[in-house]
């Protein structure tokens, strides 16, 4: 349990200090949004480096993943809810958007994310899924959860995930 708190802080100041550099420095945000593609990933190379070991191809992955999202955010800033919850409401606005009144909401995206054996498939279906958040629910998406269930990633964060996208506003409310 101790890792997990210890993980659960390092993610955090993490989050921080990418917050701040993005703020700080226009190139370095700049940097970071270009990271999520992989032939430029290496130019963050210098940013994660004190956080992680480089050579950890996994925790590198999601660790660059989670800055250039991060850094892609119009306002700058990790929001406070989970990954499920807040596509709930991103697939919510596109329904409603769209005229159609679909319940339960559903998303072939976050279908398909649940249906992911690993992580490095799961960071492949992430990217489009938190492009969606950013246009439909911005400065919503909690970077420090994500980043946390990335790392612990296993069928209990997919089950949550999935508990807190089709979890109804009635069963919030009581919660």
């Amino acid at each position: 349990m101790k890792s997990e708190s210890t993980s659960s802080n390092r993610a955090a100041a993490f989050v921080q200090n990418m917050i701040e550099l993005c703020k700080r420095s226009n190139g370095a945000r700049s940097a970071l949004r270009r990271a999520a593609s992989q032939e430029q990933e290496a130019c963050i190379y210098m940013y994660l480096s004190p956080w992680i070991d480089l050579t950890d191809n996994r925790k590198r992955k999601i660790y660059t993943l989670v800055a250039s999202m991060l850094a892609s955010e119009k306002d700058v800033g990790s929001g406070s809810l989970s990954l499920g919850k807040v596509l709930q409401l991103a697939v919510k606005k596109r329904i409603k958007k769209d005229g159609s009144n679909k319940e339960p909401p559903s998303d072939p995206r976050f279908r398909r994310l649940l249906a992911t054996d690993g992580v490095d498939d799961a960071l492949l279906v992430l990217r489009p899924i938190i492009r969606l958040i950013q246009a439909r629910c911005p400065g919503q998406l909690d970077y420090v959860s994500l980043l946390r269930d990335l790392e612990w990633y296993d069928e209990r964060v997919r089950i949550r995930w999935a508990r807190d996208f089709f979890r109804t506003v009635e069963e919030q409310e009581d919660i």
